[in-house]
């Protein structure tokens, strides 16, 4: 693994939309995040562009020491998990999130030290206790 940063990143669409403005972010090395935010707010674009799924339109993006602004995403190393909770059931939810963790094969937190953390930031605290009875 590696670590990521996003400088002045920004990505606007040719009608002008601003997606993302202005977006900074550095991330350590082995450690672990969870965008959590409003439909619209620039979530998703975010991690297209740090996937190199989706063009940047200025700012630099660090992989490690590398700056990957072009590089395509098949060389980048990298996996991002999108998931709508609203389609997902409490147990589904956490699993998704920890299917970014299993593809990078982070080993060194069991999923189930994960689920009272997750069970907080999530809105499933209810489904949780009606699914464990």
């Amino acid at each position: 693994m590696a670590g990521l940063s996003l400088k002045n990143i920004c990505k606007v669409y040719p009608n002008g939309f601003e997606a993302v403005k202005n977006f900074n972010l550095e991330i350590a090395d082995k450690e672990f995040i969870i965008f959590v935010g409003p439909s619209g707010c620039g979530k998703s674009t975010t991690l297209r562009m740090i996937a190199g799924l989706e063009d940047i339109s200025s700012g630099e993006l660090k992989i490690g020491d590398r700056v990957v602004n072009d590089v395509e995403p098949k060389d980048r190393d990298i996996a991002i998990t999108l998931g709508m909770f609203a389609d997902l059931s409490a147990c589904g939810g956490i699993l998704t999130l920890a299917a970014g963790m299993r593809v990078a094969k982070i080993k060194s937190v069991p999923l189930i030290n994960l689920i009272p953390s997750l069970i907080l930031i999530m809105p499933l605290s209810a489904l949780w206790t009606t699914l464990m009875g």
